[in-house]
């Protein structure tokens, strides 16, 4: 029944206020709406009673003086409605009251009437009504009045007092039980808007957990500090159990994902301590979370703030795992068209890619070095292996975060198992027997002319052994297209590319880890030294030394190494930086960039310590000559094992 009553009460009252507030989204404001109606409603109602005490005793004067002010209280909502501010109905609720009492005290007694002492009550009710501004100047009007009426009085005023003992012990009696019953009546209105206000934000509530349960979204209102602190939905529930009051969303989260728990940890220390603006520190906060079953949510915080103050954090958690499962098996679709087309186009290259790749798998298993990963991205990336790139981004991202090295166990398992699907999927384009050789026509037609004319079988023997051997040029003309291909994406004009060769042979799975490496290298110049307003060279060359080693050359005709900035970085980390070696040294060690942001091409400081890495493996040497603006040379001598030429059969065939 009290429920009922309260309801009807508000409804009463909100059916005579402004539009304006029945329609805010300011509780606050609502509820002295309300308050300034009820309050001029109860002092309508409890007139009659002064009313019919003064009839009584005759004084007709008082009675009509109270009389005077009930239309202002019974037509409040239209004078409310017609000038629909909270500060103008607060004070005019306070302004006729206190007409009222001060007319009143003049009419029995002035300062020794009780009256005056209803004026107290003036700035509370200002206070309640219109604010702290507008108490303290009814305070100030109360001061002023009681100061007059003692001066007055001090200077030989005679107030209209003719009251008997008993007449006075009676208004005292009326006057008493009527101001309690006036606050008494104040505290009870304000705890029934109060208690309204209550109901219609439970109601509310209680809508938006209906609206985010047939969403099947997950709903949580937590303190700054990261504390549960109000309702959340029967999603949330299931996913994750029931969170009780004063909980650690970080407990809650950490039980199925440590990683963004932290993250999160971070995130609401942050809150607290307000160094950045709100909206800043919000967008510091993660996106997906894990949960369990191996579900994926996207998660949303929504600030609650009243009065300039953040009161709550609002967390809103929504099942993608069924969106990331669709966009996984699209991208898988398009990396297949994508890995077919690179297959179609260089199959060999291909297959020396897949081959390269499961390799520096099995490396990055036992192993885990973060520069494998980029290796392995790197190479992924120019053959349309987009799943396999797009991870190994994300750990070596992660790593570079995280200040390691190495990756840990459950990364390596991870990445060990995102290759093993890519080469499930791309199985029958690699597919090939290992007793099948590719001969290009013109060698067989050349063949058939040296038996023709008897050529010697040292000759031919040399001839058909390097069938077995891969002409060097393709795999130089293979990192040449990927060039090209790269500064297209980077919107850089396509670079003229030459090669040359000297018609050597290399041993194709002996010389594969070295055109992994050597993709670094042209990402390097196409990234760093070609110049995106003119056509540029990639040069590729390769030869034989004196001592019988291949020297490989890959450059370009770009802007050069910095070598300035090289050195303001190598002293910046406290490395040598005296002689040209030292910066070279500083320029391949792992983790150094002169790049002033990070890119899914370069800036982690990891390609060349790479190259330097397998030079040093195999026993050769790397070397770099650059000048700025005349572009930068990246040489690699390696042991002549495995490298063959056309030019030594020709020679035996003389």
């Amino acid at each position: 029944m009290r429920d009922l009553s309260i309801e009807r009460l508000t409804a009463f009252v909100d059916r005579r206020l402004p539009g304006r507030f029945t329609a805010s989204t300011d509780d606050d404001e609502l509820r002295r709406a309300r308050l300034a109606l009820l309050f001029s409603f109860a002092l309508t109602a409890l007139a009659p009673v002064f009313v019919l005490n003064d009839l009584k005793a005759g004084r007709w004067l008082n009675a009509g003086i109270i009389l005077s002010a009930v239309p202002c209280g019974v037509f409040a909502g239209q004078v409310f409605r017609r000038w629909p501010s909270l500060t103008f109905m607060g004070n005019y609720v306070t302004g006729v009251f206190g007409a009222v009492l001060a007319a009143r005290s003049l009419m029995t007694g002035g300062i020794t009437a009780f009256a005056p002492f209803w004026m107290c009550s003036l700035p509370v009710m200002a206070l309640l009504l219109a604010g702290r501004r507008s108490a303290f100047g009814w305070l100030l009007a109360c001061a002023a009045f009681f100061g007059g009426v003692l001066a007055a009085t001090k200077a030989g005023v005679s107030w209209m007092d003719t009251w008997t003992l008993e007449e006075r012990q009676r208004e005292f009696v009326i006057a008493t039980t009527m101001l309690c019953a006036l606050m008494l009546m104040l505290s009870s209105l304000f705890e029934a808007a109060k208690e309204a206000m209550r109901r219609q934000v439970a109601r509310r509530e209680a809508d938006i957990r209906r609206m985010l349960d047939v969403m099947g979204q997950g709903f949580l209102t937590v303190s700054p500090e990261g504390r549960v602190i109000g309702p959340h939905s029967a999603a949330l529930e299931q996913w994750f159990g029931r969170p009780e009051p004063g909980a650690q969303v970080v407990d809650l989260v950490g039980a199925h994902d440590r990683f963004t728990a932290n993250w999160l940890g971070l995130s609401f220390a942050s809150v607290v301590e307000d160094l950045l603006p709100l909206e800043v520190v919000l967008d510091q906060f993660p996106r997906r979370v894990k949960g369990p079953g191996g579900l994926q949510f996207q998660l949303e915080v929504k600030p609650a703030v009243r009065h300039g103050t953040l009161e709550a954090l609002v967390l809103v958690l929504t099942d993608i795992t069924a969106q990331l499962e669709r966009e996984a098996s699209e991208l898988e679709q398009r990396e297949l068209v994508a890995v077919l087309d690179k297959a179609l186009s260089d199959r060999r290259g291909f297959l020396l890619f897949f081959t390269e790749g499961a390799r520096l798998v099995e490396e990055l298993v036992e192993h885990g070095r973060v520069r494998d990963v980029h290796t392995l991205k790197g190479n992924a990336s120019l053959f349309g292996a987009s799943t396999v790139a797009t991870r190994c981004h994300a750990l070596e991202t992660r790593a570079v975060e995280q200040g390691v090295t190495v990756l840990s166990p459950e990364e390596r398992t991870e990445l060990g198992a995102i290759w093993t699907s890519f080469a499930s999927r791309v199985a029958r384009l690699v597919m090939t027997r290992n007793d099948v050789l590719e001969v290009p026509t013109g060698e067989i037609a050349q063949l058939r002319d040296d038996l023709l004319h008897h050529v010697d079988y040292l000759a031919l023997e040399a001839r058909v052994s390097g069938w077995v051997l891969e002409p060097l040029r393709l795999p130089l003309e293979r990192l040449g297209a990927q060039g090209r291909a790269l500064a297209q994406r980077l919107g850089k004009p396509a670079p003229r590319i030459v090669v040359d060769d000297a018609e050597l042979r290399v041993h194709p799975e002996t010389w594969n880890p070295v055109w992994a490496v050597c993709a670094h290298l042209v990402r390097n110049s196409v990234d760093h030294g070609l110049d995106s307003t003119r056509e540029g060279t990639l040069h590729f060359s390769a030869k034989r030394d004196s001592a019988g080693r291949c020297v490989i050359e890959l450059g370009d005709d770009g802007r050069g190494i910095d070598w300035q900035r090289v050195a303001q970085q190598a002293r910046a980390r406290g490395l040598p930086a005296e002689q040209r070696a030292d910066l070279v040294r500083a320029l391949v060690s792992e983790g150094f960039s002169t790049a002033e942001q990070v890119t899914d091409v370069s800036g982690r400081g990891l390609g060349l310590a790479a190259v330097v890495e397998l030079c040093t493996r195999l026993g050769g040497q790397f070397e770099i000559e650059s000048s700025p603006g005349q572009g930068t040379t990246f040489r690699l001598t390696l042991p002549g094992h495995g490298v063959g030429g056309a030019t030594m059969a020709r020679a035996r065939a003389a």
